[in-house]
């Protein structure tokens, strides 16, 4: 039990307390039990009394101090009723007595006195002639001290001072000290003001100090020294600290009728402050032996009487000639209790309860000094700590600080200095604890989904939308990389974590169709079955379980690092499957890991493909009736390359630099190797079939052609082998696909490929279910727009290589054009790359004349301007509410009819307005372009898109008998219509429909190229312009295209350039202009 308890209980027991739980008349009788001997103590503990009363009945009485009240047990009738007896008052009363001496007398009693003494708070309070000699006097009067000022006129002192200390009047408080009797010759009631300049032994500043204390006196009235003026206080306190820095002189003296007496002076006011210190001291015996003393510079000093109180707060103490300031926190009426305070002797037995309980609380106040207790200062950088515990099914999280060897608890409100009694070490440790960075720990524990506890310090429990294994796993290793030890997580129960780095292997095994990736997962020793991994990635969750029941983390940069290796694949029991020929991919995906093996099949196909890099050249046909370019032969040995690894490719070199010619020159090799033992099949457009028989005729006459086209064709597919080329167009593939499907062609080709862009067009759908042993295309453009393009297109010549459309739309088209994500454009390059060759014009054919392209402005004419602005507020407005009402989606159709009318009325108003009588811009820039051409005997192809303008345009060079050739969709006659134009110099320009001539069309005769109206895809006005900037021109290429200012085409063609990169590289990363339009979009267009 605790000395407090003690005394708790021995309180409970005065006369006073105990008139409260016993009758008077009980007390009374138990008094007379007392007196009469009829009780005695047989045992007693600080909070029990055990007596035996000796009278008619014998027995034991039982008195306990328990949970803050008196408890009694008795075995008479009346306590049997729950009443306090006289028995028991009498064993209180006995037990009393016993239990004050004991008190009275324990070393722990004069402690608890010292320390239970009230501290006193410092008062605030505002801070305060002949020659003469001035000094200043401490003198005591009705139990208060003050400092005054004295004075003594030379005239007075002259006659009683030797010559040398009128000479230096600096030695007149020694002489003084020595000769105190000159004090009558001092008086502290100055009849006169103080002039500092007949001050001759001291400075100026002395003076002023004087005139504040009699200015102090004065306003204290009657009683000077009244304890209750604060101005007072303050000034006796700012006198002090002034006197101790100047050693200007004071005196210890007593007055009475009106004389001054010395008691002690000159003081002595030590810069240093006194120190109460706790002094223990371990004897022989190893009991301890406690005092408090004084220290004055760290050493002990010993007062010569009693220390006096001049002051308060704070405690200034005399004694003897000193006078001192106490540094300690000890305050005047606790001075008096240290005072009485004899030492005290703390038996070796208690030693190690005055060091835990008692010596903690002490060392707060007192500075511990002394032999008889060891101390270490400890001056550590905190260390945060989470200990964890589960308790009823809740986690708690305790906030502790690792500070050196010791640890200590979170606290709201912690002192500074935390003491403590190491009892292993015998040492009396105190802990400099670092407030701030406990405040900073104690911040960052509520972001690890924890929230503080109520009524705890400390304590801290999960948020309601965290569970255990989220903490565990998640916010758990944050707190360790923000510094954080963690005890306790091995004791969870209801979760185990494998910390461990999870790692990865793999082993490829070829099939003759697919290729089986084998998978491993470890952490350390333990196995994660594959198929939890794939699942938790797959949906992205970061823990899976392993085969011993803990949990593991998987990284959280594996579901970005193998994305496209499982979305691309298909799982399997124990990995993934990959087809045949997603074998570039899937090297493209492993190539990077350190721990990947592959059987030796995977081994020599890689390789192969690998050669790209280092193609082996090939002989050309002998049949070939031509010379192939330098960089058309490479094209060639790629060709066969591509034949000879089993791949189908994309030969995408740009518009005119010859593709048609090195894919006949190839198929005529295989013809000549005895390759090919079917067919070949070659797919090109309408308006190409001519230019295809052509260039067969020309270039590899030897070739067998068959033209399956028109309504006389022949359904009966045996009959293609007699043939080694079947030329046909697309739309005859649709239509004829279930009789072209039973058939096997050699090579499957298909010339300007864009008309399977779609991958959900007939024409895709169609072609892809051709039957082949080898594919090819052939286009200038493989993306236009989207991504989605440049997967149909190998869909076609490499099935699977890119995945399911679903999956490409997930793991590339929606990372690139949506979020711009140049690593899956990046993958996607690095996978197709073999199987793609693209040469551009600056790069093979230097040679060819330059080409410039020029932007040609027009403003509108009045009644043109008119009817545009009436046309686009009408839709402005229609449009903004049917997308406020209906949403972007469903007004598309809205849009484009808003659009198609607004660049109308730019080309001429009469394709919006058949009534129109007024004058378009554009066409009398055209026409007066024209009439120049003409005159100056060039040649210009002019498109548009709208055949109505073209119809419009050529209407207007009739009227003026300017001859031209003219092409659109209803053209039956092409060639003719193509040839007209090349051959004939009298014809100078060639009207063309954009849809009808802008592919497949060799116009090298013209040096112009006029665009009346911009189009969406850039790309399509490239492969326009490109029919005459293309080998076989000699003659520099200028192109224009009209724009009216301040209209919708100027802003197309702003858009324009968002799309610019689908045309100059491969991948891109921009989505179509019409799909990726917004509100805002819609709004500028419109504006």
């Amino acid at each position: 039990m605790s000395f407090l308890e003690k005394k708790q209980f021995a309180a409970a027991l005065s006369m006073f307390n105990l008139y409260r739980d016993f009758s008077p008349a009980y007390l009374m009788r138990g008094q007379e039990y007392v007196e009469g001997g009829l009780l005695t103590l047989v045992e007693h503990g600080d909070t029990f009394l055990l007596c035996e009363f000796k009278g008619d009945s014998a027995h034991r009485i039982r008195l306990e101090w328990r949970d803050q009240r008196l408890v009694g047990r008795c075995a008479c009738p009346v306590a049997a009723r729950n009443v306090f007896c006289a028995h028991l008052a009498g064993a209180a009363i006995l037990g009393r007595n016993i239990l004050n001496e004991e008190i009275k007398n324990s070393w722990q009693n004069q402690l608890v006195f010292i320390q239970e003494t009230p501290l006193k708070h410092e008062k605030k309070a505002p801070a305060t002639g002949g020659d003469y000699f001035l000094l200043f006097m401490l003198i005591e009067s009705d139990h208060e001290w003050s400092i005054r000022p004295a004075i003594a006129a030379m005239r007075k002192l002259s006659g009683a001072l030797p010559d040398e200390i009128l000479s230096s009047p600096q030695e007149m408080p020694a002489f003084l000290g020595e000769n105190p009797e000159l004090l009558n010759q001092f008086t502290m009631r100055p009849n006169r003001s103080l002039d500092a300049a007949h001050c001759v032994n001291l400075p100026p500043e002395a003076v002023r100090l004087a005139k504040l204390l009699q200015a102090v006196r004065s306003v204290q009235g009657y009683n000077p020294y009244a304890s209750t003026n604060t101005l007072h206080q303050v000034m006796i306190r700012e006198a002090l600290v002034l006197l101790r820095q100047t050693g200007w002189p004071l005196y210890w003296v007593e007055e009475s009728f009106n004389t001054l007496h010395l008691v002690a002076g000159p003081l002595r006011l030590p810069a240093d402050k006194l120190q109460v210190v706790l002094d223990a001291r371990k004897k022989e015996n190893g009991d301890l032996m406690v005092r408090f003393a004084f220290h004055l510079n760290r050493q002990p000093w010993k007062s010569r009487s009693k220390p006096r109180v001049i002051l308060e707060s704070p405690l200034w103490l005399l004694s003897g000639d000193m006078l001192a300031e106490v540094e300690s926190t000890v305050e005047a009426e606790q001075l008096d209790n240290l005072l009485k305070t004899r030492e005290l002797l703390i038996p070796a037995a208690e030693t190690p309860l005055f060091m835990e309980e008692y010596l903690p609380r002490l060392a707060e106040q007192f500075p511990v000094v002394g032999d008889g207790i060891r101390q270490v200062l400890v001056c550590e950088s905190p260390l945060p700590r989470l200990y964890l515990e589960e308790k009823k099914g809740q986690l708690n999280v305790w906030l502790r600080f690792g500070y050196g060897e010791y640890e200590l608890p979170y606290e709201d409100a912690s002192p500074e200095i935390h003491t403590r009694f190491d009892l292993e070490q015998n040492a009396y440790v105190k802990i400099q604890r670092q407030l701030e960075a406990e405040q900073e720990a104690f911040r960052k524990v509520s972001q690890y989904g924890l929230k503080r506890a109520a009524g705890s310090n400390g304590l801290f429990n999960l948020r309601a939308r965290v569970d255990v294994v989220d903490f565990l796993m998640k916010y758990l290793p944050r707190a360790v990389q923000d510094g954080f030890e963690i005890y306790g997580e091995e004791k969870i129960k209801s979760a185990r974590v494998n910390r461990l780095k999870p790692t990865l292997s793999f082993f490829i095994s070829s099939n003759i169709d697919w290729f089986d990736l084998q998978v491993s997962v470890r952490f350390g020793d333990v196995e994660a079955a594959f198929g939890e991994v794939y699942r938790a990635l797959k949906n992205n969750q970061r823990y899976v379980k392993l085969a011993d029941g803990s949990i593991g983390e998987l990284p959280e940069e594996w579901a970005e690092r193998y994305r496209h290796l499982f979305g691309l694949s298909k799982e399997t029991a124990g990995g993934l499957r990959f087809e045949k020929n997603q074998i570039s991919l899937l090297d493209q995906l492993l190539r990077e890991e350190p721990e990947l093996t592959t059987d030796e099949e995977f081994q020599r196909r890689r390789e192969r493909l690998r050669a790209v890099s280092s193609i082996a050249p090939q002989p050309l046909p002998r049949g070939l009736q031509g010379e192939l370019m330098a960089y058309q032969k490479a094209g060639y040995d790629w060709l066969h390359f591509l034949h000879e690894v089993g791949f189908g490719g994309c030969l995408a070199d740009d518009m005119g630099l010859g593709k048609t010619l090195q894919v006949l020159a190839f198929l005529l090799s295989l013809k000549e190797q005895g390759a090919s033992t079917h067919a070949s099949l070659v797919v090109v457009p309408r308006s190409l079939l001519a230019n295809w028989q052509r260039e067969i005729e020309k270039f590899v006459p030897s070739l067998r052609v068959l033209q399956y086209h028109g309504q006389l064709r022949v359904k009966e597919v045996s009959l293609f082998d007699q043939y080694d080329l079947i030329l046909t167009t697309y739309g005859i593939v649709v239509r004829d696909i279930k009789e072209l499907r039973g058939y096997t062609f050699h090579y499957a080709i298909l010339d300007e490929s864009q008309a399977i862009k779609n991958p959900l067009s007939q024409a895709a759908k169609a072609c892809r279910l051709l039957k082949s042993d080898h594919r090819l295309v052939m286009t200038g453009t493989p993306v236009e727009n989207n991504t989605f393009e440049l997967w149909s297109q190998f869909e076609f010549i490499n099935p699977g290589l890119l995945g399911s459309i679903h999956s490409f739309r997930d793991q590339f088209s929606r990372p690139i054009e949506a979020q711009k994500d140049e690593a899956s454009a990046r993958l996607l390059r690095q996978t197709v790359y073999p199987f793609i060759l693209r040469r551009t014009k600056e790069q093979v054919a230097p040679y060819l004349p330059p080409r410039s392209e020029e932007v040609v402005y027009g403003e509108m004419e009045t009644s043109q301007k008119r009817l545009y602005h009436q046309v686009r507020e009408e839709y402005r407005n229609q449009l903004l509410n049917l997308i406020e009402e209906e949403g972007l989606q469903d007004s598309r159709m809205k849009i484009l009819e808003g659009l198609l009318r607004l660049r109308q009325i730019c080309i001429h108003p009469r394709l919006v307005f058949s009534n129109f009588r007024g004058e378009s811009a554009k066409f009398e820039l055209a026409l007066e372009h024209l009439t120049t051409l003409q005159a100056e005997g060039h040649k210009a192809l002019v498109f548009s898109q709208f055949v109505e303008s073209l119809r419009l345009l050529r209407a207007e060079l009739d009227a003026r008998q300017i001859p031209y050739a003219y092409l659109d969709g209803q053209t039956s006659d092409r060639q003719g219509q193509v040839d007209r134009f090349q051959n004939d110099p009298a014809i100078p320009f060639f009207l063309i429909s954009l849809r009808a001539g802008g592919v497949g069309l060799n116009l090298t005769a013209a040096d112009y190229v006029i665009h009346l109206d911009p189009w969406w895809n850039p790309a399509v006005e490239m492969q326009a312009s490109d029919r005459t900037h293309r080998i076989g021109q000699d003659k520099p290429v200028f192109i224009y295209k009209y724009i009216l200012r301040d209209t919708v085409e100027e802003k197309i063609l702003l858009l324009q350039e968002h799309k610019r990169q689908l045309v100059e590289q491969l991948i891109q990363t921009d989505g179509s202009i019409f799909k990726n339009l917004g509100v805002e979009d819609v709004q500028y267009l419109f504006s």
